[in-house]
């Protein structure tokens, strides 16, 4: 009975996105030459923040005033991205992450040395600003060879314990150990581990593509894993690939008990220790959201959309792409839905236009309407914490809901009954009074 009860609640929420769109929220023309808008996230007040990575150190890639901006925020009242935490400088931007506090951790990829994305030693690291901009902490990396390594998101745990780093490593090269830096934030302590996994390098039915153009084959050739998300309660991370047909997810419970068996090794190697769980979502994706409602929501690059997943589990086996949901455009004119982030019941959305040279011609923003109770998860953990899986949590209050009304039929029929029996009471009551008053009278 549960079982039935599930599939037609999900039934009725596979549709429920169908009828959002995403419209037009802001185009952006000249924004920067031979650039890349590449990650685009919400402050906890409603800024929307975007990165642009210095590709292969090239000026033309970067914002500011000949400083290594590539870390953006949104000025609407002018219309054009702004250089952000000018105080400090940072080399080149992929990820970055904002906490519930609106604490920024900032994931700068390090120096690029030349065209062949060569990393300069102990340039890499992680910046933490605090909610007034104001750098609070750096963490470096420096036990790792990272010269072969992309950088390209972060996420921290709800308790600011950890940070958990993608390591796309250089497809473009033999030497490069892709895997998941793992840094704790209090003792300082950073562990790498999935080095090498299967997970982290392209499908082999995965179609390479390449042009002349640096940002375009950067992207396409040398970036792997390049998104990385983290439950409402921080039991599980799930991470995607730009050369994967699969989504990803790892217990971070095996994650802490590899660290502890394996200590200070610089390579957490044992794999039977860390299970890496798999889903085929059979589309090629640039970046996905996970909600506080264990909603997932993935930029789809083929049918430029976004995907809708409803009630994901932390071993994906409720993932079925056959049964998402679709989010799209009035005009169904999105060139490169590329990333995403939800606020205030908004889903927005970052897509890029290039011409035919692979240069940016633009860049827009679009927004969809979702649910008032649909939140990011680093802003809704806040509200209300998932201990349990959402679809367990939904048949229980559906189980409740019927147990309330079979409660509340026996009640009105055990009330019927009780005035029934009232009613029988007082008629052979006042049949016995009848009986007396004839007997009086004869």
């Amino acid at each position: 009975m549960q079982r039935i009860i599930l599939i037609i609640f999900l039934f009725v929420k596979i549709f429920s996105y169908d009828k959002a769109n995403l419209d037009i929220f802001k185009s952006l023309t000249s924004i920067c030459n031979n650039c890349f808008p590449y990650r685009l996230k919400l402050s906890s007040d409603g800024e929307i923040i975007i990165s642009i990575p210095s590709l292969y150190n090239s000026k033309n890639s970067r914002i500011g005033n000949n400083k290594n901006f590539s870390f953006v925020i949104f000025d609407e009242d002018n219309d054009k991205f702004q250089p952000f935490l000018e105080s400090y400088e940072i080399n080149s931007v992929m990820g970055y992450y904002i906490d519930k506090n609106n604490k920024y951790y900032i994931l700068d990829q390090g120096k690029i040395s030349n065209n062949d994305y060569i990393v300069e030693k102990n340039t890499a690291k992680l910046i933490v600003y605090d909610s007034n901009s104001e750098k609070s902490k750096e963490y470096n990396f420096g036990r790792f060879d990272l010269s072969n390594s992309i950088l390209t998101d972060v996420v921290v745990d709800h308790e600011g314990k950890y940070a958990y780093i993608t390591d796309s490593g250089n497809l473009l090269k033999n030497e490069s150990n892709p895997g998941i830096i793992v840094l704790d934030l209090e003792s300082e302590k950073v562990y790498k581990i999935l080095i090498n996994d299967t997970s982290f390098k392209p499908d082999k039915n995965y179609e390479k593509i390449s042009t002349n153009n640096p940002i375009y084959n950067f992207f396409n050739n040398a970036v792997g894993v390049n998104s990385i998300q983290i439950s409402c309660n921080d039991e599980t991370i799930y991470y995607s690939s730009l050369k994967s047909n699969k989504i990803y997810s790892v217990s971070t419970k095996d994650i802490s008990n590899a660290i502890k068996k394996f200590g200070d090794s610089k390579k957490i190697g044992d794999l039977k220790n860390i299970k890496v769980n798999s889903a085929d979502r059979n589309f090629k994706s640039e970046s996905f959201i996970l909600s506080s409602k264990h909603n997932l929501f993935m930029t789809n690059s083929e049918l430029k959309n976004i995907d809708v997943s409803f009630y994901i589990n932390r071993d994906l086996s409720s993932y079925n792409y056959n049964s998402n949901s679709k989010i799209k455009s009035k005009d169904n004119n999105i060139d490169m839905p590329f990333s995403l982030d939800i606020y205030d019941g908004n889903l927005y959305l970052l897509s890029n236009k290039f011409d035919g040279k692979f240069n940016l011609s633009n860049s827009v923003i679009y927004t969809a309407k979702l649910k008032k109770d649909e939140l990011n998860s680093n802003i809704g953990c806040s509200v209300f914490t998932f201990k349990i899986y959402s679809e367990v949590i939904f048949v229980f209050g559906w189980f409740f809901i019927i147990l309330c009304v079979i409660i509340l039929l026996i009640i009105v029929k055990s009330g019927k009954k009780l005035e029934k029996s009232n009613l029988m009471k007082e008629i052979e009551k006042e049949e016995e009074i009848n009986e007396l008053n004839r007997e009086l009278n004869e």
